[in-house]
């Protein structure tokens, strides 16, 4: 997955490409921060985030301006818009980013587009980060197809489809040709530690990764908890241990 989202969890795997999918308020907005959040600070370069309305609020609250001024939010209304600012990035003269999010992607998937739409969106986000990808190693010399520096890495959150969904397996399974990673958000409220649970609205989710069909499996952590305390700062751990400190 994304290398700032593999920061953030520690041990997992690495990979250019990664689904987030989680049902609504599990934390995929939350997590897409962090990881641009993470990527600006530490590698230093341009990171990329799409989403189809501006932001609330950043998790924890304030942060370096520094930081924050290397990350470009683009808000496109539309499949159409998106498909236009993701399609035009390559022809601005800004510095290659080392990260691209898209938050909400179910949100660009008109009712008789669903499956080609989706197709062209992945499509379309992957051929941007390859190009990119391709700059950055051409700049810094970095070699190998998992080198977290010298690559751009993509982070996609989709909605989990709901049983009412006709296509949503289907949706599922155009997107697994794309992202060879997955992590799954789910609430864990039955976790919630005492000591946290008394006084304060903490939300708990459990993070699980997987390979895609076809893709070779990995042997580390694969499962994390995430505390998110009323501030919006998360804890994460791995699932097996209690609350951890902030990943900052």
């Amino acid at each position: 997955m994304a290398c700032s989202l593999r920061r953030l969890f520690g041990s997992s795997p690495a990979g250019p490409r990664c689904l987030l999918l989680g049902e609504r308020r599990s934390g995929k907005t939350a997590l897409l921060c962090l990881a641009a959040l993470r990527a600006a600070a530490e590698d230093g370069r341009t990171v990329l985030f799409l989403a189809r309305r501006p932001l609330r609020s950043l998790p924890g609250g304030g942060r370096d301006p520094l930081t924050l001024k290397k990350i470009h939010f683009l808000y496109p209304r539309s499949s159409e818009e998106l498909l236009k600012v993701v399609a035009s990035l390559h022809e601005h003269g800004q510095a290659f980013p080392s990260l691209i999010l898209l938050d909400g992607l179910e949100e660009y998937l008109s009712h008789d587009g669903g499956q080609q739409e989706v197709a062209l969106i992945s499509a379309l986000l992957v051929d941007t980060a390859a190009y990119f990808t391709q700059k950055l190693r051409a700049a810094s010399g970095a070699a190998g197809s998992d080198a977290c520096c010298g690559s751009c890495h993509l982070l996609v959150s989709v909605r989990v489809p709901g049983e009412e969904e006709a296509e949503g397996p289907l949706l599922l399974a155009v997107l697994e040709r794309y992202f060879p990673e997955m992590c799954q958000l789910r609430a864990d409220s039955d976790r919630l530690w005492g000591e946290e649970a008394e006084g304060e609205d903490v939300k708990l989710f459990r993070a699980s990764f997987r390979n895609m069909p076809g893709t070779q499996p990995d042997a580390s952590e694969r499962e994390w908890m995430i505390w998110i305390r009323p501030n919006g700062q998360p804890e994460i751990s791995p699932a097996a241990a209690g609350p951890a400190s902030s990943p900052d």
